[in-house]
């Protein structure tokens, strides 16, 4: 079943405000897109370019210190993914992914 960006955000907010109605905190993510390395996209599909809208970051690395990385949480990809402030970001993700 393939299901869209927009089914794929709704689900993810549904199942984001599910857990936090659980325990009545609110996430504390921050991210600095320039600490984000090695990106790996998923839901690109060519019939889609080319804006691509099924593709979203699957993983990604952090920089938490000089030369130190770590594997982004889940709830940082979901951050990452439905933050509009980080729309161009994955775009151009996707796009070098693609070239």
């Amino acid at each position: 079943m393939k299901i869209t960006k927009v089914q794929l955000k709704q689900i993810i907010k549904e199942e984001l405000d599910a857990v936090l109605s659980e325990t009545n905190e609110s996430p504390k993510v921050d991210i600095d897109l320039s600490k984000v390395f090695d990106a790996v996209v998923s839901g690109i599909d060519m019939a889609d370019s080319p804006d691509f809208s099924d593709a979203y970051i699957e993983s990604a690395e952090y920089e938490y210190a000089p030369g130190q990385y770590r594997n982004l949480t889940q709830e940082e990809i979901i951050y990452l993914n439905e933050d509009e402030k980080f729309d161009e970001w994955v775009w151009k993700q996707v796009w070098e992914q693609v070239n």
